[in-house]
């Protein structure tokens, strides 16, 4: 478990590389780059399996336990990716992309930032802090028509800057969800 002001359970896969100081530093760096989200690490074999998923992760991509995420996904990023983006450009990947993963009952969009890891053995991981944007797109949609009733009440409400009550660049977030294969 990362060892910080934001704490959450991590999930190690049996038989994955022993932790170290040095990932769990790394882990916390990308928390703090990527606001505080969930956490997935995996190796570059075939379909990315993962050997770490935070609790965050499990929860927000709709499954209530490390089981019954191990069980629908075969702990394997490859299961989770959607749309236009492919397991191989997820290999690809490096620093940040918006994405859909495949979530329990629906897709998620999703703010990833990827980087490597490099264990003392020599082991190249993958990890990567997962942000929830649908998430984020609401809470800027509430702080957004929270502004807007203030400046309607101090009379400088400015319809230029608006589409139908939501700020233009609130409007820019929104993502239609891609057409995916099964898993």
């Amino acid at each position: 478990m990362i060892k910080s002001g934001y704490q959450e359970g991590l999930y190690y896969q049996s038989g994955s590389p022993a932790h170290t100081d040095a990932l769990e530093e790394q882990l916390r760096l990308l928390l703090r780059e990527n606001h505080g989200v969930g956490i997935l690490g995996g190796s570059y074999a075939p379909g990315y399996p993962l050997c770490m998923v935070s609790e965050l992760t499990i929860h927000m991509l709709g499954y209530s336990s490390a089981a019954e995420f191990e069980e629908a996904t075969g702990n394997r990023m490859a299961s989770l990716i959607c749309g236009d983006y492919s397991p191989e450009d997820f290999g690809a990947l490096e620093g940040a992309c918006e994405l859909f993963l495949r979530g329990k009952i629906d897709l998620l969009w999703v703010r990833l930032l990827k980087q490597d890891a490099l264990l003392p053995d020599g082991t190249r991981l993958w990890l990567a802090s997962v942000c929830d944007m649908d998430a984020l797109y609401q809470k800027e949609l509430q702080v957004s028509r929270i502004t807007m009733e203030k400046e309607r009440q101090n009379g400088i409400f400015q319809r230029g800057g608006h589409r139908n009550g939501i700020p233009c660049h609130a409007a820019l977030y929104r993502r239609s969800r891609p057409a995916c294969r099964g898993r």
